[in-house]
């Protein structure tokens, strides 16, 4: 439960009680040892009669208070700490009473023995600081009552010596009941602060708890919009695709040329929007491969150099033949990133995207004759929300994530970012990447569809939950004369296959289906019917391959959506050439 202000300072109180409560049964038996070395010292010095009262009174009282306590006090609770209270403190005050008056009943002519009872009755008020302070009434009630008879009787004395004894002791009196209250000041705090820190770890464990529902909720979200978002994406390429074959026109062909682009751009967009989200939870899969600098040249240009010269700016692009080692999509991202920032903040000159080769690596640069950034804000730039320039906060201006996203995806390839800027006079960032060999074998992820040639009719099993993408794929695999049997589960391809009995070529399925099935349980039922194990090929909308339940027959291919059918036909054609 956590503390409010309110009941802050009770349960304070409360726990002070509890430590004075723990030392009571001992406090109470030392009292007892101390009364009876009092009166023996006495037992020569005083007057016998008014000694033996005292004795007796001095140790039924601490008894009787030992005996209360065993027998009522032994578990202090909420509920009983006021009368606890109550307990000590009339007690305190008649042992106080009962010490005090010793000095006036049989108060000794001998100076050493005045000095004996000084020093006894000083000493335990002075012992009693360091427990009995916790409750400082209580504490209170017994040195004032023991010590200040004790001075009455120094000064009944009326000799110079006993009257300055006196005065020393009360001023000993304030001394010890100051140290006394700054004693129970220290615990208090103490004790509250603990508290305090007790309520702090409990808060932040429930906002630990709730940060970590909401973060199961984001990859729950995450994992739902990677698959759900696809989906459309998935489809529309296939029409794409399919669209190719009823044009005639070159005019119509370059629209959709330049959809297909537009498209192309989204996807990847896409694709980099969900991997960055998946960046603080480490999920984020590294693809290294031999990326072609001026391919990678190429379509950063295509997107960004429209902006560019929309702003009046010179967008110039300046490759080097070769290769680096990178993901090719996340280094799209950084650089990509990079441009956007140039060209918003750069209102006259040029856009400079060039590239240095440095012995065995390459060094990426994009170069602005921007506003520029003081070096005093060199590391600041890449903190999330941070935007030197907007302070007003124009939504127009972006939200402040891109260098800080830049930031995390050069480490997270192992690619240093620098910055080289000077206020006023532009900025160029620098993306330090792995050289490549260029004689390594380079594959291109997509082909033109007028180059796919088929060699035999094939027949080719599509299994998807949704429709629109199965009647998506019939229209894009019948253009090349393919026999395609569509299905939205095992059970409706097993029943078609069963009825056709063709000779199945290689299946494509998704991999989330209804009802929990998965495209792994349509490939084994239909292995199964067809006793053979078929080329496969899974389609996943699923944001990490790595989680995905690993492919049960060697021959399974996993791609991830949307892919569209100038990646999909050469796939589908080199499973079955590899199983042929």
């Amino acid at each position: 439960m956590i503390i409010t202000n309110n009941n802050l300072h009770l349960k304070t109180k409360t726990q002070q009680l509890r430590l004075l409560h723990k030392s009571v049964a001992s406090t109470l038996l030392i009292v007892i040892v101390l009364t009876s070395i009092y009166a023996l010292v006495l037992w020569e010095a005083v007057d016998l009669k008014f000694l033996k009262i005292w004795l007796v009174l001095a140790l039924i009282l601490p008894i009787a208070r030992l005996a209360l306590f065993y027998w009522n006090w032994k578990l202090l609770t909420e509920e009983n700490a006021r009368t606890f209270r109550q307990f000590i403190f009339i007690g305190n005050l008649i042992s106080g009473l009962l010490w005090g008056a010793s000095t006036v009943w049989f108060f000794p002519e001998q100076l050493e023995y005045q000095l004996f009872m000084l020093f006894m009755l000083g000493g335990i008020a002075l012992g009693a600081s360091n427990s009995d302070a916790n409750y400082l009434s209580g504490y209170y009630a017994y040195i004032w009552s023991s010590l200040s008879l004790l001075v009455v009787a120094l000064i009944l004395v009326g000799e110079e010596i006993q009257i300055g004894i006196g005065v020393t002791t009360i001023l000993f009196m304030l001394a010890i009941s100051i140290y006394g209250r700054a004693s129970h000041k220290t615990t208090y705090e103490s004790i509250k602060l603990r508290f305090e820190n007790d309520d702090l770890v409990q808060k932040l464990e429930e906002k630990t708890l709730l940060a970590e529902k909401a973060n199961t909720s984001k990859s729950k979200f995450l994992a739902t919009a990677s698959h759900d978002l696809r989906q459309p994406l998935h489809t529309s390429i296939l029409l794409l695709d399919a669209l190719r074959f009823t044009l005639d026109k070159d005019s119509q062909n370059e629209i959709l040329n330049k959809l297909v682009r537009s498209h192309d751009h989204l996807s990847k967009l896409f694709d980099s929007l969900l991997d960055i989200s998946n960046l603080d939870s480490g999920s984020v899969n590294v693809n290294s491969q031999a990326v072609s600098i001026p391919e990678l040249y190429s379509s950063l240009e295509e997107e960004y150099s429209l902006a560019a010269q929309k702003k009046g700016l010179n967008f110039i692009v300046e490759p080097i033949n070769g290769f680096i080692k990178t993901d090719p999509i996340l280094i799209s991202r950084i650089i990509g990133n990079l441009l956007s920032n140039a060209i918003r903040y750069t209102a006259t000159g040029a856009i400079t995207l060039g590239a240095i080769e440095d012995q065995n690596q390459v060094l990426i640069t994009v170069v602005d004759t921007g506003i520029g950034i003081s070096n005093d804000h060199h590391q600041q730039i890449f903190n999330e929300f941070e935007q030197l320039n907007n302070g007003h906060r124009d939504y127009r201006l972006g939200l402040g994530l891109g260098l800080s996203i830049v930031k995390r995806l050069s480490d997270l390839l192992d690619h240093e970012i620098t910055l080289d800027s000077t206020k006023g006079s532009g900025s160029t960032f620098s993306l330090r990447c792995q050289k490549e060999d260029s004689q390594q074998e380079f594959v291109q992820s997509t082909v033109a569809l007028t180059d796919i040639d088929v060699k035999r009719r094939l027949t080719v099993l599509f299994v998807d939950d949704e429709k629109s993408v199965r009647e998506a794929i019939s229209l894009v695999l019948n253009n090349f004369d393919m026999n395609v049997i569509t299905a939205e589960s095992a059970s409706e391809a097993i029943e078609h296959l069963a009825s056709l009995k063709p000779s199945l070529d290689v299946i494509v399925a998704d991999y989330r289906l209804k009802n929990g099935e998965t495209g792994f349980d349509v490939i084994e039922k239909v292995c199964e019917l067809m006793n053979a194990d078929i080329p496969s090929i899974i389609v996943t909308g699923e944001a990490n391959l790595d989680q995905m339940k690993p492919a049960q027959r060697k021959d399974v291919v996993i791609v991830q959506k949307p892919i569209s059918s100038a990646v999909l036909m050469p796939l589908i054609l080199e499973r079955i050439n590899k199983e042929g």
